[in-house]
């Protein structure tokens, strides 16, 4: 009789036991699904790097960058060229918000006329441009030369460790059409390594 209780009160405890095991996994498998569900965060991260100073400031909006180009760099020759330049990005970026760029067609169109509208012309300046060299290394394994604001092509995007700033600024981005956390780069003619920066292998598109 007694053997009997205890085996009774035994299988009551692997069963209670068994019952809080699931209960545990139900719960993890709750906050796995909770978790996956959350929103993304949509903080983009903006940072101004000048390659003449080594200067590296965090900001929260392009108007701070455009407002230390205006004060604390004005002397740079290249500085309301630079303006422009942001002030062109901006109004792109903004215009890019309207169009259906997941549509093959009308990104291509967009691209063309991005090509027409930033292409190097008699009348443009090197600094408006903001011309430059990405690569894949330190100087080496070349990627490409951003003249036009675009995408990198999918074979090339995510893979820049360095930056030579021929003129002006230039925005790298880590998502296409300018996009995700950025950094501007500032500077002429100057080798900038991007790993320090936090963007070592994240530029996806340039302005």
């Amino acid at each position: 009789m007694t053997k009997t209780i205890f085996m009774t009160l035994g299988m009551i405890c692997s069963l209670l036991l068994f019952l809080t095991s699931c209960s545990k996994e139900a719960v993890l498998e709750s906050d796995v699904i909770v978790e996956a569900e959350a929103p993304v965060s949509t903080d983009e991260k903006i940072s101004l790097y000048v390659a003449e100073t080594g200067d590296y400031i965090t900001v929260n909006s392009m108007d701070e960058i455009k407002d230390l180009i205006q004060t604390k760099y004005s002397h740079l020759d290249y500085a309301e060229a630079s303006i422009e330049r942001l002030d062109a990005y901006e109004e792109e970026l903004a215009y890019s918000e309207t169009l259906d760029l997941e549509d093959p067609e009308v990104a291509q169109k967009y691209a063309l006329d991005l090509s027409q509208r930033y292409g190097v012309t008699g009348s443009e300046t090197a600094a408006t441009r903001g011309t430059g060299v990405l690569f894949d290394g330190q100087g080496t394994g070349f990627l490409s030369v951003t003249t036009v604001p675009l995408n990198l092509r999918s074979s090339k995007r995510n893979r820049a460790s360095s930056w030579t700033a021929i003129a002006g600024v230039t925005v790298l981005c880590d998502r296409t059409w300018w996009r995700g956390t950025k950094v501007v780069v500032l500077g002429i003619a100057s080798l900038v390594d991007l790993r320090p920066l936090g963007f070592d292998n994240r530029t996806d598109s340039f302005f």
